[in-house]
């Protein structure tokens, strides 16, 4: 269980379609989470339907969110759009106020497609609280040999793209922004950073993951940042112990997903379950 005196702050954010959908983890994070402040950022669209409202409303009511301070973001406002409404880019530290961020906490920001297995450990926080400015905090995608090279070919880049900047691709992992962990500070650069490169990338690729593309391309081409690698026992994408020999994951005899890394759950089951079978 987290100390009293953490300064972690533990993210998600979805549209209010999204919100049904992400129920079940919601209710593990009111059952495990002991971060200073756990807070559900809404994507707000008025171009979109507003039947999703149901959704929040039924959150509300079965209290699964009384841990989570709700905050909303206007999708309007978003410099570089994602198709899927996602901000995981660092437009999500605009909800917080100036306060919040006075003493530079740590930020932990969650896709919301996954499940809370377990509170964070102690060695989780004391690893989270030395993080420095400029540190990056995130998993690799599925294997340490995917390259942005690899990546940028599956979401629709051009052989002659690529070829054309395979030097700035050179030497560079393809990361699962999913998760991860930094202080505001480093947020805010990124998202500085992302805005300006998204205006190029972007328009060279067809599929929304464009976006991890390009995160995991600032992180390793910007002096500011430094990339360090989270283990699968924090965050697990389906990653196949055929893939990640010693650190995969899999699914014990009770529905628990696990690493090769730690006697404990996967602290983030990033919707493993559905697709892994039991290890027998």
């Amino acid at each position: 269980m987290l100390s009293q005196e953490n300064n972690i702050i533990l993210m998600t954010a979805v549209t209010l379609d999204y919100i049904k959908k992400s129920k079940n983890y919601f209710e593990s994070i009111h059952r495990y989470s002991d971060c200073k402040r756990n807070v559900l950022i809404i994507v707000w669209d008025f171009g979109k339907r507003l039947l999703g409202l149901r959704h929040l409303f039924a959150l509300l009511l079965a209290g699964n969110a009384r841990k989570m301070g709700i905050r909303f973001l206007f999708h309007g406002g978003v410099a570089q759009k994602s198709k899927i409404h996602c901000i995981q880019h660092g437009e999500f530290i605009k909800v917080l106020k100036k306060e919040e961020m006075a003493d530079d906490p740590v930020v932990v920001f969650t896709d919301a497609d996954m499940r809370m297995q377990r509170p964070f450990s102690q060695v989780e926080v004391d690893f989270l609280e030395k993080l420095e400015s400029g540190d990056f905090y995130v998993g690799i995608n599925e294997h340490r040999e995917e390259s942005l090279e690899d990546e940028a070919i599956k979401i629709g880049g051009t052989p002659a793209f690529v070829a054309q900047h395979r030097t700035k691709m050179e030497n560079k992992k393809i990361f699962n922004t999913g998760v991860y962990a930094a202080r505001t500070t480093t947020i805010r650069k990124l998202l500085e950073i992302y805005n300006h490169e998204h205006q190029y990338w972007a328009k060279n690729f067809s599929h929304y993951a464009c976006q991890q593309w390009i995160i995991s391309y600032v992180i390793q081409s910007y002096s500011f940042f430094r990339a360090l690698e989270m283990p699968t026992s924090f965050h697990s994408h389906c990653h196949r112990p055929s893939l990640l020999p010693n650190a995969g994951s899999y699914v014990d005899q009770q529905g628990i997903l696990r690493s090769e890394q730690s006697d404990l759950p996967v602290l983030l089951n990033h919707k493993c379950c559905e697709l892994f079978g039991p290890r027998a």
